[in-house]
């Protein structure tokens, strides 16, 4: 089961726009009571007109199959060949704007697709906490893989502050997203925790640990060598 989230515009939806209509009141009357001369600007979190939609795919691993596609041109006339990724059988949903909405999904699918009769429950998700507690108390995954795609974000996020130089930051960060493919987790954790001994500005500093904690929480969900070598997925 693979579960991402992303946040849409629904200024429209009439729960939303309640939503900010409420938590404007809120934010005028707080600024109010302190006295503040701006209170016609006051703002909340919940005043965003984004919303999160969170997206489900369900499938077997033996219905994922790797099909011929059109060779793509490159330079100097060579054809490259390539494959595509195809689930021939699978299942999707998205929730919006609603959490508990979302576990009564998983649970659902998860029944649908009578997890339990599984001797491997493979879980594909992002860095979010909540997605990780939903997915283990209602799918009860047996492994847990961090998409691949949001640990390299992280990853040459932290770089641009860490160099300024623009050639220096990708460099570093191409540097050690293929060595997550080759060794894991592992050596990255320990090249940050040596980083981060170092003396750092504020900024680059918090985004520096950030990864580190990041990294440290995860580091059992990212032993790409491995599921690669078992043919799991690693990216969504």
């Amino acid at each position: 089961m693979q579960a991402d989230g992303a946040m849409i515009n629904l200024a429209a939806d009439p729960r939303v726009k309640k939503e900010r209509t409420e938590a404007a009141r809120k934010a005028k009357m707080k600024a109010k009571e302190k006295g503040e001369s701006n209170e016609d600007e006051a703002e909340s979190p919940n005043s965003s007109p984004y919303r999160e939609s969170l997206q489900i795919v369900v499938y077997r691993l033996a219905d994922v199959v790797n099909a011929p596609q059109q060779p793509r041109t490159k330079r100097r006339g060579k054809k490259k060949k390539r494959l595509r990724t195809i689930i021939t059988r699978k299942q999707l949903a998205c929730v919006v704007n609603d959490p508990e909405q979302f576990k009564k999904m998983v649970n659902w699918l998860s029944l649908t697709w009578n997890h339990k009769a599984y001797d491997k429950r493979i879980a594909l998700l992002d860095g979010s906490p909540k997605l990780w507690e939903v997915l283990r108390d209602y799918f009860h995954f047996d492994l847990g893989v961090l998409d691949i795609n949001h640990a390299r974000g992280h990853i040459h996020e932290c770089s641009r502050f860490l160099y300024g130089d623009q050639k220096t930051a990708k460099a570093w960060g191409k540097r050690w997203c293929e060595d997550l493919l080759k060794r894991g987790a592992g050596p990255l954790l320990d090249h940050l925790r040596d980083l981060a001994k170092q003396p750092w500005g504020l900024d680059a500093t918090k985004k520096l640990n950030a990864l580190v904690d990041y990294v440290d929480t995860h580091k059992e969900h990212m032993n790409y060598p491995e599921f690669l070598r078992l043919g799991y997925p690693i990216a969504s």
